[in-house]
């Protein structure tokens, strides 16, 4: 199966100089579409160049301090002879990274600069460009083809009346929780754990949990482990799915109440909300 990875992945390994096999492979058909953005261009390569002309900052390394300052001045002195696709001021040697032949100067000028400014903004400020959870769940609703479910209160006092969904993408494996009423827990006593039950898990494995019902064979499966979780506010909450495992087809979710860093199997004894994929 084919991995694919984010552009954040592709242009830190770029600028970094370890870009594995799969991660080349990628890049090279995507360099053409990258070559099309021309705003980035000016917008990295701008702070880029800032960075490489502005004096003291944060310790890094000196190689990749050496690196960011050659493709800010590369940038500026490509702007200037009206030529952005040469990157000069960056030594031979570096016009290609690792064992990726593919050249920096055919890839224009703006890869460079939005791989410069990824490592300096994380380097120099300490700061991530993964998507926020509300930007997460903007996207997921965007989505064609992904799966919404309606949280079902139980009626335990850590949200008796407790509203929200789940947003689940089969094809990425990756989701949202969002919760209203959902009650404030201190992750020094407790958490909030999530739980995906998958159609294709084998049944009858906790039978403690076998209630007789139709839905016995979902109950009884060990669940995979969808991650731990606080609720800092109240209101609306929006909480990314970090789920353990691939889930081949998620039919349930729970929410459950346990010790600080989560189980390994729960007992289930606190279950505030849980929904169900028709």
């Amino acid at each position: 199966m084919t991995q694919d990875f984010s552009n954040s992945e592709l242009l830190a390994g770029l600028v970094l100089g370890d870009l594995s096999c799969a991660e080349e492979a990628q890049i090279a058909e995507v360099s053409t579409d990258l070559a099309l953005h021309d705003d980035l261009d000016h917008a990295a390569g701008a702070l880029a160049a800032s960075l490489a002309l502005s004096e003291g900052g944060a310790d890094m390394p000196q190689g990749l301090a050496d690196r960011l300052n050659a493709m800010g001045r590369a940038w500026a002195e490509s702007t200037s002879t009206g030529n952005a696709a040469e990157v000069k001021g960056v030594p031979a040697a570096e016009q290609t990274t690792s064992s990726f032949k593919f050249p920096v100067i055919n890839m224009t000028g703006w890869i460079a600069a939005a791989a410069a400014i990824l490592v300096a903004w994380t380097v120099l400020f300490g700061q991530s460009l993964e998507l926020s959870p509300e930007q997460q769940f903007e996207k997921l609703v965007a989505t064609p083809g992904v799966q919404r479910t309606d949280w079902i209160a139980t009626g335990h006092p850590s949200g008796p009346e407790a509203l929200g969904e789940v947003i689940w993408d089969p094809e990425t494996n990756t989701g949202v929780m969002v919760f209203s009423g959902l009650s404030i827990n201190d992750p020094k006593d407790s958490v909030y754990q999530l739980w995906i039950f998958d159609a294709t898990r084998p049944g009858n494995v906790l039978s403690q949990f076998d209630d007789g019902s139709e839905l016995a064979p979902i109950l009884t499966q060990r669940p995979i482990d969808g991650g731990v979780f606080s609720v800092g506010s109240e209101g609306r909450v929006v909480v990314p799915i970090n789920a353990k495992l691939d889930i081949k087809q998620a039919v349930a979710f729970a929410v459950t109440i346990e010790q600080p860093g989560g189980v390994v199997v729960s007992d289930r004894q606190d279950v505030p909300v849980l929904a169900i994929l028709n």
